[in-house]
């Protein structure tokens, strides 16, 4: 490139090498690959790129890629030391030279996690199958992408989650995305727009809306968002199957048969509040009957069913103010989220992987693409 002899000499190939395609000269060893090997490979990658730059911008561009080399050296020894043979893979090499190049040319340090991440998910997974070329996509995209566009991509993959739990877990989800919900009123039109421009989303105009998403909220999470079952209300549930409070988080029920499994299955689906209120922690029904189903309490479904219909359903207004104690934020994401165009769009496969993969970093859990593809 501009001038730079890009030639390739491979000398000495015996029947235990390897060779490593990249431009320029690469030392070929006998043994395999080890992890000390990959980081000298990925210089060789870069080396072409990096000529290209002045003298000031060739040092900036240099500590980058150190940079780059140390982090990546210490995921590839914590996560996949077993898979270093796949750096012998040209398609591995040119997704490691589009992430080094990527952060080479940002220096942002976001971007230097984010593509190192995708990087070592890009090693885990198998050649010639849809998700290895949405990994190979991503990697091109991410670094095109501002904090509020990553942002955003990441509140639409989050709104397309359906969660389940207990209240307890559902409270972690809401409350643990402040580092996303930061960002979010430094967003413009500009980055919603540019979001296309990228594809990470499809803009479907007047002729979609993704609809009001409180409601969406208000359907999924039927149980979370209601209100304790008043004393009176609940008393005839909490008299037949003598419930009684065992601590702040759970209760005891006295009255239930079969097996223990059974009483510790129930443990987490209410809480009985001082004045006698009921509050059932579950996300929405379907959770709550699979439990009952589990647990082996199908006897109970009705009187269970009976108990959710006493408990009032939020109005919009509430879940927002709900949401708002768990992170200030909430609002101007709910009304982000409702607004045009972003309520015209849908995430492309990229796009929700790049969500995910955020998603996998606040949660500290696999967050994996399949549950947006099933």
């Amino acid at each position: 490139m501009f001038g730079t002899d890009n030639s390739q000499e491979i000398g000495n190939v015996g029947n235990d090498s390897t060779v490593n395609q990249a431009k320029g000269n690469i030392t070929i060893n006998n043994y395999g690959l080890k992890i000390s090997d990959v980081i000298p490979l990925v210089h060789e990658l870069v080396k072409s790129e990096l000529d290209i730059y002045k003298k000031q911008a060739e040092e900036t561009a240099v500590k980058r890629l150190n940079d780059f080399s140390e982090a990546l050296e210490k995921s590839i020894t914590e996560k996949v030391s077993d898979k270093i043979e796949r750096f012998n893979d040209p398609a591995i090499q040119m997704a490691a030279r589009k992430a080094a190049l990527g952060y080479i040319k940002t220096g942002d340090s976001l971007n230097r996690e984010n593509l190192i991440d995708m990087l070592i998910e890009r090693v885990k997974t198998k050649e010639n199958i849809s998700k290895q070329y949405i990994i190979d996509e991503a990697i091109d995209i991410l670094p095109k992408l501002s904090r509020e566009c990553l942002a955003v991509v990441t509140l639409l993959t989050f709104s397309k989650l359906f969660l389940s739990g207990d209240r307890n877990n559902i409270n972690n989800w809401f409350g643990g995305f402040g580092e996303v919900l930061d960002i979010i009123p430094n967003v413009k039109p500009l980055d919603l727009a540019y979001l296309t421009q990228v594809d990470c989303v499809t803009n479907h105009g007047s002729f979609y809306s993704r609809g009001n998403w409180l409601s969406i909220l208000q359907k999924d999470f039927d149980i979370y968002f209601r209100k304790p079952v008043s004393k009176e209300n609940a008393k005839p549930f909490i008299d037949k199957y003598e419930i009684v409070s065992e601590n702040a988080n759970c209760v005891r029920l006295n009255r239930i048969k079969n097996s223990p499994l059974s009483f510790w299955g129930l443990l987490p689906l209410f809480t009985l509040n001082r004045d006698g209120s009921l509050t059932l922690n579950g996300s929405n029904k379907t959770w709550f009957m699979d439990i009952l189903n589990r647990t082996g309490l199908n006897y109970m479904k009705d009187d269970v069913e009976a108990l959710i219909n006493k408990a009032v359903s939020f109005k919009e207004d509430e879940i927002r103010q709900h949401l708002q104690k768990l992170h200030h934020n909430w609002p101007s994401a709910i009304d982000l989220l409702n607004s045009n165009p972003l309520d015209t769009y849908s995430l492309k496969p990229v796009g929700v992987y790049i969500g995910t993969r955020q998603l996998c970093k606040i949660y500290k859990r696999e967050v994996s693409l399949d549950l947006f593809y099933h």
